[in-house]
């Protein structure tokens, strides 16, 4: 960047003007505009390339595929691999081991991409979000990414190109999903799994994954359960023998049944097989696909005490693709701690996955399975009122965040502090917009709209724009159909708070005047005054300084009615930020000072910020430069605390 000279003073400009040496600037605005302005850079966001699923220390019985896979990352020019088979027969298991033993062959990345073809109660994942995710791995800030697929897939490529980088895609729906994800290059290698023969996709070589063969299913057993097949009893090696037949062969089916024995240390394999006779014609059907594997998960499920039982039907409720014990809890109706027990407990029954430490998913699956109990267990009324838990607790637990944001205030436990009210959002940005989907197919219109609302300030923040415009548009629409004005009105301020942010500004005063116009139906004050500040906002960008002082004048004297301090302060601050771009110093220097000190009083260190940063342009301006080095840096510091 290059800098340019400092504009003069107005002592100056006269002195300039006089001899004909300079172009004056005749307002705040024109310096403003002429100036390069010179801001921090954005920091560095971490690059997460190394993102394989944990290798299984059981894997067993693939040696020939795994060879296969292995053979093609030196041999094959194409280096794409889909592997199909029927659901638990172990292709997740298979990649990530093939991952992980190439792993140093690709330096630059090994990336693990769900693609949820078969997720029960979540649509398959959008290559367009996908590439998203792909990308923000590779540390470029999701603000940044372009709006089209193509765009991304164009870019992801770019990214890629001379790097070596190993890539998975798990639970594959068609080559469409899979197309603009591939990487463009030879470098790369690429490993697809789906439950489907992808017979449209021709662009690698296909492996089909049968059950295991014989031996290999009695060694995985016999690993999990922890018991030596011929011991103690001579003819435990038949008791095991007639065990993964009933299983057929299926890893799912035995991981499970294995577990069982492993964490009973007095049960002997013959204890297990007796245990097992009830359920023997149920396990038969394993051959035959879904219900088969639906025998051994209800074994397990019939173990539990019935409150576990409740929770791991409950949690096929969550629309997400994890949980935590927070909203494990909320879906339960329990206590935190009594959910981190349960979650911890399901996790050590196999009948859970531990993606992260203290987050936990239901295997596609065993998802199926646990709905299935639900609705034969569980009253509508019921399923119907946990939902509505999980949805009223992200979106309490969202506002909550947000005031820890805003105000740079201590939270609760949960959220201590800005930063992990600020991590919260993002790990748990996937499960809440599921919840908004399911919410909004599911005829849950206040549910769309008052998590919309809570969300609102993140994607602001975070972006994408585009899907942030989507969502509060799809919420605005769902307000008008079930009458909600409150809600539309205020959806509509959030698209013109986006609309503004892309430089739209005919839009954005669009969205605002429908705001405005429903909220003085609605004899709702604060509502105009709200909506008045974001007017006077987009008039002044657009130079329209008569209309945005009339606009922030308005907000003023309705703010003062209501006797709300914080909303003075932001008209007060759009008040002195007009007189700054008409050269009106003076006026704008008091505006803010008012400004400053209701923000001082409120604590409000973002509002503080922002104002100093205001008074400090005016000091510059007006050729009192150690003043402005002054209020700078206090602005500076106050910059740093809100992210420190």
């Amino acid at each position: 960047m290059t800098g340019a000279e400092p504009p003069l003073p107005a002592w100056a400009e006269q002195r300039a003007i006089a001899s004909g040496t300079a172009e004056v600037n005749q307002a705040g605005r024109d310096v403003h505009r002429a100036t390069h302005v010179y801001e921090a850079p954005t920091p560095a966001r971490p690059s997460v390339i190394r993102g394989l699923r944990r290798n299984s220390p059981y894997f067993t019985g693939r040696e020939k595929e795994l060879k296969g896979l292995l053979r093609t990352a030196t041999s094959d020019p194409v280096r794409i691999r889909t592997i199909d088979g029927m659901p638990g027969v172990g292709k997740t298991a298979l990649v990530t081991r093939a991952a992980h033993l190439l792993g140093e062959q690709f330096p630059d990345g090994q990336f693990f991409v769900d693609l949820r073809a078969h997720a029960q109660g979540q649509s398959a994942a959008d290559p367009h979000d996908a590439l998203a995710n792909l990308l923000a791995g590779l540390g470029i800030d999701p603000r940044s990414l372009p709006a089209t697929l193509e765009g991304r897939s164009g870019l992801w490529r770019d990214q890629l190109a001379g790097r070596r980088v190993l890539l998975v895609l798990d639970d594959a729906a068609d080559s469409d999903q899979i197309e603009p994800l591939l990487p463009g290059g030879a470098s790369c290698m690429t490993l697809v799994t789906s439950r489907r023969r992808l017979v449209d996709f021709d662009g690698g070589e296909p492996l089909t994954l049968n059950t295991l063969p014989h031996d290999a299913a009695v060694t995985l057993f016999s690993l999990l359960a922890r018991h030596a097949p011929l011991h103690p009893a001579p003819d435990s090696s038949a008791v095991v023998n007639h065990l993964v037949r009933l299983c057929g062969h299926l890893p799912l089916a035995i991981v499970l049944l294995a577990g069982r024995l492993a964490h009973r240390p007095a049960w002997t394999v013959a204890d297990l097989a007796a245990d097992f006779a009830d359920a023997t014609n149920r396990l038969g059907h394993l051959v035959a696909g879904t219900r088969a594997v639906d025998a051994a998960f209800r074994l397990s499920y019939q173990n539990l005490p019935l409150a576990r039982r409740q929770l791991f039907r409950r949690l096929s409720l969550h629309p997400g693709p994890d949980i935590d014990f927070y909203a494990a809890a909320a879906l339960d109706g329990v206590p935190p701690d009594q959910a981190a027990d349960g979650l911890e407990a399901l996790y050590t029954d196999h009948l859970l996955e531990e993606v992260a430490p203290r987050r936990y998913r239901l295997h596609d699956l065993l998802r199926e399975f646990a709905a299935t109990c639900c609705t034969d267990h569980e009253p509508a009324a019921d399923r119907d009122l946990a939902l509505e838990r999980l949805l009223t607790y992200y979106r309490r637990t969202i506002e909550s965040a947000e005031e820890v944001i805003a105000a740079h205030r201590r939270g609760t436990p949960a959220l201590p502090d800005a930063n992990s009210a600020l991590a919260w959002l993002r790990t748990e940005r996937a499960n809440i917009l599921a919840c908004l989907d399911h919410a909004s197919t599911h005829g849950l219109p206040t549910h769309v709209v008052q998590l919309d609302a809570a969300l609102a300030p993140f994607l602001l923040r975070e972006g994408p724009w585009p899907q942030a415009t989507a969502l509060h548009e799809r919420a605005a629409d769902m307000a008008y159909q079930h009458g909600d004005l409150h809600g539309g009105a205020h959806a509509f301020n959030r698209i013109g708070l986006v609309r503004y942010m892309t430089a739209d500004y005919a839009a954005a005063s669009s969205f605002h005047e429908r705001a405005l116009s429903l909220f003085e139906e609605l004899a709702d004050q604060r509502g105009q005054a709200d909506t008045l500040n974001h007017l006077g906002r987009v008039r002044a960008t657009t130079d329209d300084y008569g209309a945005a002082t009339d606009f922030h004048q308005r907000a003023l004297s309705l703010f003062e009615e209501l006797t709300d301090q914080h909303g003075q302060a932001t008209a007060l601050h759009g008040l002195a930020r007009v007189r700054y771009m008409t050269a009106d110093y003076t006026a704008s220097t008091d505006f803010n000072q008012r400004a400053l000190a209701l923000f001082s009083a409120l604590g409000d260190l973002r509002g503080q910020s922002n104002v100093l940063l205001g008074l400090g342009f005016v000091d510059y301006l007006t050729g009192n430069y150690v003043s402005a080095a002054d209020v700078h840096e206090r602005a500076l510091a106050s910059f740093e605390d809100l992210v420190s």
